[in-house]
C-alpha cells in the first residue's frame, strides 16, 4: 500500500495493557507509523513493534498527552485509534484516496461496527450508527458547515484528518482535563477549514467493554453548570472563536456569534439524543422526572417479588 508513508496512527491508552497488546499486535503487522500515548499508572512492559513510538506520561492531563503525541506527527494525515478499536486497512486506503483527490475536504471516515465477545468466545456484531450512511458536511462556507454539523451529529474524532487541522483542534484543548472538548473541537475546527465525508466502506470496529472509561468525564452540557466547568468552557470557547476569526479574517464578535450558534445546536442535539443523561455528581432528586419514575417503578416491582 503506497499510503503507508502518508498516515500516522495515534493510539491513546490508559490502564488497559491487554487491549494495548492486542492493538500493538494489529498495528505492528503494518508499515504505518504508530505513536502510543500512554497515561497508565505503570509503563507498558510488553514488546514494542519497530514501527511504534511508545510514550508513557502519566503526569500529564489526558488532553496534554494527546496534544504531545500529535506534535510528533510528521505525515500529512493522522488518525486517532483507541486501544479497543480496529481500523480497516481498506477503509484507511479509501479515505486517504478521497482526501488526496478532494482538497476541500478536511477529514473522512467510513462506516463503523461495534462487537461483543461472550464467555464462549462468540462474537456479536452490529452497526454502530445507521445515520452514518451517506452523512457528510459539505457546505461551501464555514458558517454553512458549522450549521450542518449538529443537525444530526456524527462523531468525527476517529476520522482521518489532515494533520495540521487535528493538531490545531487538539491544541485548543490542551489546558483542559476533559476529553469531551477534544471530541467537540475535532468536529468544529476541521469544519471551519473544510468538508467532512463518511464513505460507504467498512472503516472501523470497536469492542464493547463493560466498565469502559467513556463515562469518566462530565459531558459539556452539565460541565458548564459548575463553576470550574464554566471556567474551562469559556477558555476553550475563546480558543475556538480565535481560530474561526483568524481563519475567516472576521472580527472576534462575528466569530463569537457563529461559534455560540454552533454550540447552542450541539447542546440541543445532546439534550434530544440523550434525554435521560444526568450530571455525574447529581443527586437522585435532580434526575429527569421520567428517570425517577423508572427507578421508583423498578423498586416497586422488586418489592412485589
Amino acid at each position: 500500500m503506497r499510503h503507508f508513508d502518508e498516515l500516522t496512527v495515534v493510539v491513546p491508552t490508559y490502564n488497559r495493557p491487554k487491549y494495548l497488546k492486542r492493538s500493538l499486535d494489529y498495528w505492528g503487522a503494518t508499515a504505518f507509523k504508530i505513536i502510543v500515548a500512554d497515561g497508565s499508572d505503570k509503563k507498558y512492559d510488553g514488546d514494542i513493534p519497530l514501527n511504534v513510538a511508545y510514550f508513557h506520561s502519566n503526569e500529564l492531563l489526558i488532553n496534554e498527552r494527546w496534544s504531545n503525541a500529535l506534535q510528533k506527527v510528521k505525515t500529512p494525515y493522522v488518525v486517532f485509534c483507541a486501544d479497543d478499536d480496529f481500523l480497516s486497512l481498506s477503509g484507511i486506503k479509501n479515505c486517504l484516496d478521497y482526501l488526496n483527490n478532494f482538497s476541500d475536504y478536511s477529514s473522512a471516515q467510513g462506516l463503523a461496527v461495534t462487537f461483543e465477545i461472550d464467555n464462549k468466545r462468540d462474537v456479536f456484531v452490529e452497526m454502530a450508527n445507521a445515520k452514518m450512511v451517506g452523512h457528510q458536511i459539505d457546505g461551501d462556507f464555514s458558517s454553512e458547515r458549522l450549521d450542518q454539523l449538529f443537525d444530526e451529529y456524527i462523531y468525527q474524532i476517529y476520522s482521518i484528518y489532515r494533520t495540521p487541522l487535528l493538531q490545531k483542534a487538539v491544541d485548543a484543548c490542551t489546558d483542559l482535563d476533559n476529553p469531551h472538548y477534544i471530541e467537540l473541537a475535532s468536529a468544529i475546527v476541521p469544519s471551519i477549514f473544510g468538508k467532512h465525508k463518511v464513505l460507504p466502506v467498512f472503516y472501523s470496529a470497536r469492542q464493547h467493554i463493560p466498565g469502559s472509561s467513556s463515562g469518566s468525564f462530565e459531558v459539556p452540557r452539565f460541565d458548564i453548570l459548575k463553576a470550574r466547568g464554566m471556567i474551562n468552557y469559556k477558555a476553550w470557547k475563546t480558543n475556538i472563536v480565535n481560530i474561526y476569526a483568524q481563519a475567516e479574517s472576521v472580527p472576534l464578535e462575528n466569530a463569537l456569534r457563529i461559534i455560540e450558534k454552533t454550540l447552542t445546536k450541539y447542546y440541543e442535539w445532546d439534550s434530544k439524543t440523550f434525554p435521560d443523561r444526568i450530571a455525574m455528581d447529581a443527586s437522585f432528586w435532580s434526575f429527569p422526572t421520567r428517570y425517577k419514575i423508572k427507578v421508583i417503578l423498578k423498586i416497586q416491582v422488586i418489592k412485589m417479588y
